[in-house]
C-alpha cells in the first residue's frame, strides 16, 4: 500500500512539474497576443499559419517515430542508440528537404501555399530538424524522469520566440518576425533540452555504436513502417485546414483562424500533454517489470 501511495505521489508531482512549465510556456504567447495583433496583420498570421502547417506535418515524422521506442527500450544502451538513430534520421530528412528547396524553390513554394514568400521555405529544414531533436531528447528525458528539463525547455521556446516576434514586429511589418521567432524558439528549446540531457547523462555517447544502432533500427522498424503513416495522416488532418481555408478564401481568413485557434487550444494541452507523457513513462516502466497496470 505504501509503495502504491508513493507511486501516486511521484506521478502527481511529475505531472505538476510539467503542467507548471507548460502553463508558463502557454501563458507567455497568450498574454502577448494583444501586442502581436497590433504588430502583425491577419495576412501575416496567414503566411505564418501555412508555414506552421508545413513544418507541423513534416515535423510529425521527423524521426520516423523512433523517438517513441526510446522509452520502450529494454535497457539504457538500446535507448541511447535509439536516441542516436532519431537524431540521425532528423538530420538526414532535414538535409533532403533543404536540397529539394534549393533545387525547386518556386515549384515547392507554389505547391505549399506560400506563393511569393519563397524565402520562408529555407527555414523549414531548420524547423523540422529542431522538432526532431526536441522529440528525441524529450522522450529520453522523460524516460529518466527529468521533467524539470522539459519544463525549462518549453519556457525557453515561448519566451525567446515571443521576444523575437515583438522586436521584429516593431522593425518590420511582415511574417518574417513570426516565422523567425518560431524557428529560433524551437531550436533553443532543442538545445536547452539536449544540453541538460547530455549533462545529466555523461556516459551517453559511450553507449552508442554503429552495430547497436543497426540492431535497434531493425528491432523498432514497426514505428517507421506503421506508426509513421498513422501520425502523418493525423497531422495532415489537423494542419490541413489552413490549406483548405487558403484555397477557398485568402491569407486574411487563414490568419484570423490561426490566431484565434492559437489562443483557444492553449488550455487543452495543459493537463492532457503533461499527464500523457508521465503516464507513458510509468506504463513503460511497469511493462518492463511485467507488472499489471
Amino acid at each position: 500500500m505504501l509503495k502504491k501511495l508513493t507511486s501516486v505521489s511521484d506521478f502527481s508531482k511529475n505531472v505538476l512539474i510539467l503542467i507548471t512549465g507548460t502553463t508558463i510556456a502557454q501563458l507567455i504567447p497568450v498574454a502577448l497576443s494583444p501586442i502581436l495583433s497590433r504588430l502583425y496583420t491577419p495576412a501575416n498570421f496567414g503566411v505564418f499559419a501555412i508555414f506552421m502547417s508545413i513544418t507541423g506535418i513534416i515535423g510529425s515524422i521527423a524521426t520516423f517515430r523512433y523517438e517513441m521506442a526510446i522509452m520502450l527500450s529494454d535497457n539504457e544502451k538500446d535507448a541511447a542508440n535509439t536516441l542516436a538513430i532519431s537524431v540521425i534520421i532528423s538530420f538526414l530528412l532535414s538535409v533532403a528537404i533543404a536540397l529539394l528547396i534549393l533545387l525547386f524553390p518556386n515549384t515547392i513554394s507554389g505547391w505549399s501555399g506560400l506563393g511569393e514568400n519563397t524565402l520562408y521555405l529555407y527555414f523549414v529544414p531548420i524547423s523540422v530538424f529542431s522538432i526532431g531533436i526536441y522529440q528525441a531528447f524529450n522522450y529520453w528525458s522523460i524516460s529518466l524522469k527529468n521533467y524539470t528539463g522539459n519544463a525549462y525547455s518549453r519556457v525557453a521556446q515561448t519566451s525567446s520566440g515571443s521576444f523575437i516576434n515583438i522586436v521584429l514586429g516593431y522593425l518590420q511589418k511582415s511574417p518574417f518576425g513570426l516565422i523567425l521567432g518560431q524557428v529560433i524558439g524551437q531550436l533553443l528549446a532543442a538545445l536547452v533540452l539536449g544540453y541538460k540531457t547530455l549533462t545529466n547523462s555523461k556516459k551517453l555517447m559511450e553507449l552508442v555504436s554503429v552495430k547497436e544502432m543497426k540492431w535497434n533500427l531493425i528491432k523498432h522498424k514497426t514505428h517507421a513502417v506503421v506508426n509513421t503513416s498513422h501520425v502523418l495522416f493525423d497531422s495532415i488532418l489537423n494542419n490541413g485546414i489552413s490549406f483548405l481555408l487558403l484555397f477557398c478564401f485568402s491569407n486574411n481568413i487563414v490568419g484570423l483562424y490561426a490566431f484565434s485557434f492559437r489562443i483557444l487550444k492553449a488550455p487543452l494541452s495543459l493537463i492532457g500533454s503533461a499527464m500523457g507523457q508521465v503516464f507513458f513513462q510509468e506504463a513503460s516502466k511497469l511493462k518492463k517489470q511485467e507488472q499489471p497496470y
